[in-house]
C-alpha cells in the first residue's frame, strides 16, 4: 500500500499533535488541511487491482490448467492471437503470469496516458 503526499501530511500533523499532548498540554493542536495537491484519476487501478487482473485473465483463458494461455487451451484464433501479439514478450507462444501481469501493467499505463496524464504510470 502507498501513501500519498497528504496522507503523509496529515500523520505528520497527528505526529504533531501527540507532541503537543505530552509536552505542551495547554497550547492547543494544530488543525491543518492538506496543501499539496494530489492527482486523481478515476477508474485507475492499483496494484492490488493489477494483480486481481491478471489472475482472472489467466484463469478465464487457461482452459487445460497449466498456468499460462497457450495452443493448447483451444480458445479461439482472433483472442489467442491478440494475447500473443500485445503479451508474449519472449516469443515463444506462451503467455505466462508474468508476461501477462507486464501486458496489463503496460495497458494501464497506456490507459492514464490517455485519461489521466497527470495522475503518472505504475
Amino acid at each position: 500500500m502507498m501513501l500519498d503526499a497528504c496522507e503523509i501530511y496529515d500523520c505528520v500533523v497527528m505526529a504533531e499533535n501527540v507532541w503537543r499532548d505530552e509536552h505542551c498540554p495547554d497550547y492547543g493542536y494544530a488543525y491543518c488541511v492538506c496543501p499539496i495537491e494530489v492527482p486523481s484519476c478515476e477508474g485507475a487501478w492499483d496494484c492490488d487491482q493489477i494483480e486481481i487482473h491478471t489472475y482472472e485473465v489467466i484463469a478465464y483463458y487457461d482452459l487445460n490448467g497449466d498456468g499460462a494461455v497457450n495452443p493448447e487451451d483451444m480458445i479461439s484464433d482472433d483472442h489467442y492471437d491478440m494475447l500473443v501479439n500485445g503479451c508474449d514478450t519472449n516469443n515463444d507462444g506462451t503467455i505466462d503470469y508474468c508476461e501477462m501481469h507486464v501486458c496489463i501493467v503496460e495497458v494501464e499505463n497506456a490507459w492514464r496516458a490517455e485519461n489521466c496524464p497527470a495522475y503518472g504510470g505504475i
